[in-house]
């Protein structure tokens, strides 16, 4: 049997070593080493202009595997090496009980053996293509988007979920209509019905992007009726969840705690402070360059990647210090334009899932009590906005530091400021005993 989580430990291995058969460890020899063939097939998928995400992935699973070769001390790559490794990893395969992650991991690695094989890779047969807009009805949806890209200056991962929704919506009226004048409303209570009433979430945001359009296709005369009045809204959360902090104490211990003899420690320690000390989002903390340094304004200045809003953050003494100390003596050579890189090699830009991982163990070896707090990046920078609080600082002032877009998102942090809702708690009035025995209403036994 199997986990059904990625990885393995690798110390689970040495319990049965003895019974591990050690000639499938030797492997055929071939003249090409896995840092060899890593480095062609990167160089591979950059002349292909695969995205630097496409990058980090392919990077975080073959460090997985570099593990494996260095702990068996195997030359030379190959196929056979491909077949132990996946079996070292999640012993014998069955596909089936594979989780969707497992299984993607897993053709990722068949992917570098194809690659040495045949010096190409070809999409998969369960790739799915690009969602397309075309025809009459997806110039408006591209025209919409571009307006939203441009006008709301949609970024990133808001930018993916209305191409998602939208191509939805887009296939439902290629199967039905030809043309947007054709949109009616029964062809907009017969979509409605299509969407999962239990994902109150995802449909809520479907309808909110569907109206969007519709409102778009009336104002830019593209249909003579305003149908967007008739997409109802969807059920949402009413009350989001209480954003997880920790004390400036336990914020202390946390950076405290950092061993900063070492690379990664550097790196480590000013990443923490700035999302600790600034509020700084994980995600811009991973795409930060050296020129939104501002060493001679004492600033760093960057477009946040989920709003697109340009910010504007003090360069603290505290964090720049951090910042030239791991420059200096602990980043990696690279002629990257991003700050932090991977503290081994392949040295790219950090992967979308490492800030959150380092930031959650470098806080359990900290000692710090996560019970029912979710650790992380994002704490920090709750906590952050929870110390602004403590200190008195305007909603509009934290709204800023944060980059909010408004401040109804600032708002949210409130309700982690115990001591001011404190002082907004009312004085419930004695209710006088001639209310208990109106209408006998109070019986004496």
């Amino acid at each position: 049997m199997f986990s059904s989580k990625w990885p393995y430990h690798f110390t689970l291995f040495i319990c049965f070593y003895d019974s591990y058969d050690l000639k499938t460890i030797i492997m055929k020899t071939q003249d090409q080493t896995l840092d060899n063939l890593i480095s062609n097939f990167i160089t591979y998928l950059q002349s292909l202009q695969r995205s630097t995400k496409t990058l980090e992935m392919y990077c975080w699973v073959f460090r997985k595997i570099k593990i494996y070769v260095e702990l068996f001390a195997i030359t030379f790559y190959n196929k056979e090496v491909e077949n132990n490794f996946l079996e070292f990893t999640f012993g014998t395969l069955d596909y089936s009980q594979l989780s969707l992650t497992n299984r993607s991991f897993i053709r990722q690695v068949k992917v570098l053996t194809r690659f040495q094989e045949t010096g190409t890779i070809t999409m998969g047969p369960n790739k799915q293509p690009p969602k397309a807009f075309y025809g009459p009805i997806g110039l408006t949806i591209n025209e919409f988007l571009l307006h939203k890209k441009t006008v709301y200056e949609l970024q990133g991962n808001t930018l993916i979920c209305y191409y998602t929704y939208l191509h939805n919506f887009f296939t439902f009226l290629k199967e039905n209509i030809d043309s947007v004048e054709k949109i009616d409303p029964p062809i907009i209570f017969s979509y409605v019905q299509t969407l999962d009433p239990t994902k109150t979430g995802a449909m809520a945001r479907t309808l909110q992007i569907v109206r969007g359009y519709l409102q778009f296709l009336f104002e830019h005369k593209y249909i003579a009726v305003n149908h967007s009045l008739l997409v109802p809204k969807g059920k949402t959360v009413e009350q989001r969840e209480l954003p997880s902090t920790f004390s400036s104490e336990e914020i202390k211990i946390l950076v405290h705690s950092v061993d900063r003899s070492s690379p990664k420690g550097k790196r480590d320690y000013a990443i923490i402070l700035l999302a600790a000390k600034l509020g700084v989002r994980s995600s811009d903390i991973r795409y930060l360059q050296f020129n939104q340094i501002k060493w001679e304004q004492n600033i760093i200045s960057y477009k946040q990647q989920k709003t697109g809003k340009n910010v504007n953050l003090p360069l603290l003494s505290e964090v720049g210090n951090a910042i030239i100390d791991y420059l200096k003596y602990g980043r990696p050579f690279s002629t990257n334009e991003r700050v932090f890189l991977n503290a081994s090699s392949p040295y790219l830009p950090l992967g979308r899932t490492a800030i959150g991982t380092m930031v959650k163990v470098r806080m359990q070896a900290a000692g710090l009590n996560c019970f029912n707090r979710r650790p992380g990046p994002h704490a920090l920078r709750h906590s952050f906005a929870g110390a602004l609080l403590r200190d008195k600082t305007s909603i509009p002032i934290i709204s800023e530091a944060l980059g909010h877009s408004n401040t109804d998102s600032t708002k949210a942090y409130l309700r982690i400021d115990k001591d001011t809702l404190l002082q907004c708690a009312l004085d419930v009035p004695i209710v006088p005993f001639c209310f208990y025995t109106q209408k006998g209403g109070l019986s004496h036994g």
